[in-house]
């Protein structure tokens, strides 16, 4: 009997391997985008004239809003599964960071790199 058990299992084609991949590209670059927001923080403060303090807020909003889109991931992984839920959330991110190019005041970095970004 347990010949024919392991004769039935199907073998895993590599499939696993690109996912695997995915996952870990996807984590390094969310995480260095969290934590280039260092290298981001002086830049802005002399771009737009602000105050360090309110230049700091939109670090603590992207990290704030990337908390608070959980229960909206979930809703989306639940209804559509993994690989909408994951290209949604890659447009959202993409979308935001790369308008945040065009921003002319840190109110627009706010929205699109702590919200979007987020």
């Amino acid at each position: 009997m347990p010949e024919q058990q392991t004769n039935d299992m199907k073998l895993d084609s590599g499939w696993g391997w690109v996912i695997v991949i995915a996952s870990f590209v996807t984590h390094t670059l969310m995480a260095a985008l969290y934590f280039a927001y260092g290298v981001f923080t002086q830049t802005w403060v002399e771009d737009f004239q602000s105050s360090a303090a309110m230049t700091a807020l939109v670090g603590s909003t992207s990290s704030g809003f990337a908390s608070m889109s959980a229960p909206l991931a979930s809703f989306i992984l639940n209804r559509w599964g993994c690989r909408t839920a994951h290209m949604i959330g890659g447009i959202f991110v993409t979308g935001g960071i790369f308008t945040c190019s065009f921003a002319q005041s840190l109110s627009h970095i706010f929205i699109f790199y702590g919200v979007f970004g987020g």
